[in-house]
């Protein structure tokens, strides 16, 4: 149990600081996932003293990085934190893993903002900031009625040859099933993987959205350039900063988003190919 306000907050879930910094607090050392923790939805919300950037800590916490760190609480929600890890790490602070009401990195955005503001003792700022955020999604949802109801897919290429769909309960869909869109393309639920001579499973998506790695192929392979879903302009494919700030999918990360990718879904949408998807 949290006994008093945390002074030292170490984060080590992939996208944890964004929510804690969201609530004013700037934690003392923070998770870099992929490499950086800091990008143009949160930087601006860094404090005066810049947070130590860990390693990853995601998947395999260094618990001798984090115990440098001198921490008086330990927010572990977006990561896979075993059992031995817990609970060598509850013998140095409180550890907020994540909520086993989810499945692994599969709690909604808001779920997390109320765990994180109740470990903070900032529960009332965390409802302010979850109100504000469907505020944001609710404005954004009508003044583009022309996805309401679209199904909307997204897709990985990781550069394996591979197209990677994303099932339809993946938390990447919360701000776009809120913009009024459906996550249930058919015959999709269930592929969690498909070879390029496959895309033609794709043209059941009003909307496709790639989020893709340096090395990806998708955009110059035959097969997919020749698929109706790519021909009628429904596809979108998002720049680095857009394909993240989708998959964090943080109160910091969804304003960004809704100002930088609804453009290219609005023009996806219409399925006009002679209308321009939003340049990134």
């Amino acid at each position: 149990m949290i006994q008093a306000e945390p002074k030292r907050v170490v984060t080590v879930g992939s996208t944890d600081h964004d929510t804690v910094l969201a609530l004013g607090v700037t934690p003392v050392a923070v998770s870099a996932w992929r490499g950086a923790a800091f990008h143009p939805w949160n930087e601006s919300s860094v404090g005066a003293t810049r947070p130590v950037e860990l390693s990853d800590q995601s998947t395999a916490i260094n618990i001798e990085e984090v115990v440098a760190q001198k921490p008086d609480l330990i927010i572990a929600i977006w990561s896979s934190i075993t059992q031995a890890e817990y609970d060598q790490l509850s013998k140095i602070a409180p550890v907020v893993a994540p909520d086993s009401a989810y499945p692994v990195f599969g709690a909604p955005w808001q779920a997390t903002t109320r765990t994180v503001g109740k470990a903070l003792g900032k529960s009332a700022e965390a409802e302010k900031v979850i109100t504000d955020t469907e505020g944001e999604i609710a404005a954004a949802k009508a003044a583009n009625p022309a996805l309401v109801g679209k199904k909307v897919l997204i897709a990985a290429d990781f550069g394996a040859g591979e197209a990677y769909p994303t099932p339809p309960t993946d938390v990447r869909y919360g701000v776009l099933t809120g913009l009024g869109m459906d996550s249930s393309v058919p015959g999709l639920a269930d592929v969690s993987t498909l070879s390029f001579e496959e895309s033609g499973k794709l043209n059941a998506a009003d909307v496709l959205v790639w989020i893709t790695i340096p090395g990806a192929t998708v955009e110059q392979n035959p097969v997919y350039l020749a698929q109706p879903v790519h021909l009628q302009g429904r596809d979108v494919f998002t720049n680095a900063d857009q394909g993240l700030a989708l998959t964090y999918s943080t109160v910091l990360s969804i304003p960004y988003t809704l100002k930088n990718l609804v453009p290219k879904l609005t023009s996806a949408a219409d399925g006009d190919p002679a209308t321009a998807v939003a340049a990134a």
